[in-house]
Order: structure tokens, then C-alpha cells, then sequence
């Protein structure tokens, strides 16, 4: 058995709540139940229905990222905005 190595992920709050739920009801970890849901990921590479769902999940982090890039370049024109002027 090789050894583990830890894999952060960060999901919409939706899904973090569905996959605790559903370990709850199988009595685990939500830690086991995403590690069975990757090993089932990963075993199913070629199902066809995978290819819709990533790239559902790319665009879905190509919007969250350009909303983040938005974001910061309207906080720091606003901060620049009311700084004062030299003179």
C-alpha cells in the first residue's frame, strides 16, 4: 500500500453539506467519504458522462476565478481612488 498524501480542495457550500450528509448516513468520515467518491472518480475515468461533468466544474472555476480577479482590481482602483494626490 503506498502512503497518502493530503489533497485540499475548496467546494461551494452545497456540496460540502451534501457530502457530509451523506457520510453521516453511511456512518464515516466525510474525510472517507471523499477519498471513496475519488477512488470511484478515478476508477470510472472512461464513463462518458464524466467529460460533461468536468467541464461543468471548468467553467464553474473560470467564472469564480475572473469574479476573484474582479474583484481585486475594484478593491485596489477604489483604494488608489481615495488615496490623496501628490502634488
Amino acid at each position: 500500500m503506498s502512503e497518502n498524501t493530503r489533497v485540499s480542495i475548496s467546494l461551494p457550500e452545497d456540496q460540502a453539506m451534501r457530502l457530509k450528509t451523506e457520510a453521516a448516513r453511511r456512518d464515516i468520515s466525510h474525510g472517507v467519504m471523499a477519498a471513496a467518491l475519488v477512488r470511484y472518480g478515478l476508477e470510472n475515468l472512461e464513463d462518458p458522462s464524466l467529460e460533461e461533468v468536468v467541464a461543468q466544474e471548468r467553467d464553474q472555476y473560470k467564472k469564480r476565478r475572473a469574479a476573484g480577479g474582479k474583484a481585486g482590481m475594484e478593491s485596489r482602483w477604489h483604494a488608489a481612488k481615495d488615496r490623496p494626490q501628490k502634488e
